[in-house]
């Protein structure tokens, strides 16, 4: 797809059609890049405001019918699409994309009634929640860009006075959602779902799902609100909604009420696209993990060492010996203690020496969630998001991810909720100029599933990466599925 574009009809009404008419007789495939190519040059930006308006008005039917044909040929294969039907799922996300970027362009002319006004911003968002389904769909990182433009046509609404404003829409795709607020809380809210979790049928079910009950969606600016709050989003920066926990607000920006959908999901009411498994994931999703936090089972919890961080979980897998007597990462028993009659490290955090890894002591007990463990600390932890390791006298290491941190003030003890990733732990070497001492931690969960928790970077899904693992040669890992992703990591399959 070639930047270096040149108009490929004259600027005016007439014009477009003809061109849309011989375009329309070409084969898909070749229909999407010309538009494509059309719009690219659109967005260079030297169109006045009067003369693109009914250019996109032309267009836009076009490019959303063969972004649609377009995903008819990817949509089958759920991993591991070939590059050729990569390459046409990239093509159907720029299309829109670049059309989002049209109407963007448009909304920031400022030279429309506030009804008109309202419509251009209402296309730009609905659009570009298609282009972030698409991503979804093959599971492409979403995009930074997008989520800017997001940003910056909300705060145009906002400061228009436009959020509640409801415009009709000709144009049957883009008509679900009848004023640009409903249109921001889809994309917030289908976001806040996490779709990389799943695949095909249940990410088009949790984007209809976010279609219809955005507006239970409820959004705040004032501070008195967190209690309620389970998400923020900041809306200045290129990231999309964060789960809220305590003492991370400084930075939120506008907070996220999913009360209602929890309530929702968790009543005999709910029916829809969504099957009883997914529904209960996003239930989970969308509280915060809160009321998982507050069921853990009855019993004694185990005594476990934690290591929190991406460079710390390295340090301790490049230097096991160096922890409490492990060995090839079997550490001697740890007594079955509290916290109530600690010995020296018990219930602190403590570093070993010729180590750049702190290390927790904790109590783990199990929850009433699979997979879903609560550690007790004394310590608070840095984060949501980030990755952490559990381990213990002869049992092998456990990667976790931290889903929630709540505090006990009663007791000054800090509960974080642990989710466990299943598989062996190991770390490699990435290769690359950008990379030469960059490390990832790679898990097998068995012979034919292997997973890699890189640092945050840009990559794309269907690239390669070079990895050396200790004592081997350097091999290539296909990143075939993001999984998951935070300010702190991205988690993709690997082949």
């Amino acid at each position: 797809m070639n930047s270096n574009v040149s108009p490929p009809f004259a600027f005016e009404p007439d014009s477009v059609t003809e061109w849309l008419v011989k375009t329309s007789a070409s084969e898909t495939t070749q229909a999407s890049e010309q538009l494509y190519k059309a719009l690219k040059f659109i967005n260079k930006g030297s169109l006045q405001a009067e003369a693109l308006y009914p250019i996109l008005e032309k267009l836009t039917p076009d490019v959303l019918h063969h972004a649609n044909c377009l995903e008819a040929l990817f949509s089958k294969t759920e991993t591991n699409l070939a590059a050729k039907t990569r390459k046409v799922a990239r093509l159907s996300i720029q299309l829109l994309r670049q059309l989002g970027l049209a109407y963007n362009h448009l909304a920031s002319c400022n030279q429309f009634d506030p009804l008109q006004q309202t419509l251009i911003i209402k296309r730009a968002l609905q659009v570009i929640a298609l282009a972030m389904r698409q991503s979804a769909l093959i599971h492409e990182r979403p995009s930074e860009t997008l989520w800017k433009l997001i940003g910056d046509l909300y705060l145009q609404a906002e400061y228009n006075n436009i959020l509640q404003v409801e415009a009709k829409e000709k144009i049957q795709v883009l008509n679900k959602q009848a004023s640009i607020d409903a249109a921001v809380k889809q994309n917030l809210l289908f976001a806040m779902c996490n779709p990389y979790r799943f695949v095909g049928e249940e990410i088009n079910a949790l984007f209809a799902f976010s279609e219809s009950h955005c507006q239970q969606l409820k959004m705040s600016t004032q501070a008195n609100d967190l209690a309620v709050s389970n998400f923020y989003w900041d809306y200045e920066s290129r990231v999309s909604p964060q789960p809220v926990y305590y003492g991370a607000l400084t930075k939120s920006k506008l907070l996220l009420d999913t009360h209602d959908l929890c309530e929702y999901l968790n009543s005999k009411k709910f029916s829809g696209p969504l099957s009883k498994e997914t529904s209960q994931n996003i239930l989970a999703t969308l509280s915060n993990y809160r009321t998982v936090v507050n069921s853990t089972m009855p019993g004694t919890p185990k005594i476990y060492q934690l290591i929190i961080g991406f460079r710390q979980i390295v340090d301790f897998m490049e230097n096991p010996q160096q922890y409490a007597g492990c060995n090839d990462f079997e550490l001697e028993p740890l007594a079955e203690r509290g916290f109530n009659s600690p010995p020296e490290k018990t219930g602190k955090i403590w570093q070993q020496s010729n180590s750049n890894a702190f290390v927790n002591t904790v109590k783990v007990h199990a929850t009433l969630e699979t997979g879903l463990d609560v550690a007790e600390l004394q310590t608070m932890p840095n984060d949501l998001g980030e990755p952490a390791i559990l381990f213990a006298s002869k049992e092998r290491p456990v990667l976790c991810i931290i889903r929630q941190i709540q505090k006990n003030a009663q007791v000054n003890i800090w509960r974080i909720l642990l989710e466990k990733l299943s598989g062996e732990v190991s770390y490699v070497q990435l290769s690359g100029k950008s990379k030469s001492k960059a490390k990832a931690i790679l898990v097998r969960a068995g012979d034919a599933q292997r997973e890699i928790l890189l640092p945050v970077d840009k990559y794309s899904t269907g690239s390669d990466i070079r990895v050396l693992q200790r004592g081997q040669q350097f091999q290539e890992l296909t990143l075939t599925r993001l999984v998951d992703f935070t300010p702190h990591y991205m988690h993709y399959q690997v082949a």
